[in-house]
């Protein structure tokens, strides 16, 4: 992964978005290493840091959120959005050990999802103390799953615990935040219903100046 991140083939950090510019910062990058496998936290680096540049975290694809046809299902490029996890199956592998959460969470952030869900989604972690190998099965995938229904991935808890309740903690009350998603899956599926040479256009557009 790091390896790509130094060749052509990665797309520039869009330091246009605030969100994506606010993690592009190397800071953030050596939080999700605390927390996550490396090759799993640069993913989820890269995702979160390119508007429409995505690596898929369960199977490492290379792809675009217009690359979608125009009839995929919102809630797949929702989830696309959110996690980088680009298809059902790759969901499926991240959310293998709570599949009843998984089937509400999917292309859902935390504040659409009731306390029941988000509970269930605690045992997508490995168990508090359990050493993580790499080679292991969907390793750190679960934890990415559950860190990307929250709009700050849970950094503000992992830095300040004693300063940030749990109900903060599920994400629920950044309405402005949601609002942005939204207004980006918009966007995603209005360059993605676009005539095939104006997508080519945007998608070398994006390129240049994401």
């Amino acid at each position: 992964m790091r390896a790509f991140l130094d060749s052509s083939f990665s797309q520039p950090a869009c330091m246009d978005d605030p969100l994506c510019a606010e993690f592009a910062q190397r800071e953030i990058l050596q939080m999700l290493c605390t927390v996550l496998p490396e090759e799993t936290a640069l993913c989820l680096w890269y995702n979160k840091s390119r508007r429409i540049g995505r690596v898929c975290p369960a199977c490492l694809r290379l792809y675009t959120l217009i690359d979608a046809p125009h009839d995929t299902p919102t809630r797949l490029l929702s989830e696309q959005i959110i996690s980088g996890l680009c298809s059902p199956i790759c969901f499926m592998l991240a959310s293998h050990r709570s599949p009843t959460a998984a089937k509400v969470a999917w292309g859902r952030m935390a504040e659409d999802l009731d306390d029941a869900t988000w509970g269930l989604l605690d045992e997508l972690e490995l168990p508090r103390g359990a050493q993580m190998t790499p080679t292991e099965a969907g390793v750190g995938l679960g934890m990415l799953l559950k860190m990307t229904r929250l709009h700050d991935l849970g950094l503000a808890q992992l830095c300040v615990p004693d300063l940030v309740p749990d109900e903060d903690f599920s994400g629920r009350r950044t309405r402005k935040e949601r609002e942005a998603v939204t207004a980006r899956t918009e966007a995603v599926q209005g360059d993605r219903d676009a005539p095939w040479t104006e997508r080519h256009h945007l998608q070398r557009e994006h390129t240049l100046t994401a």
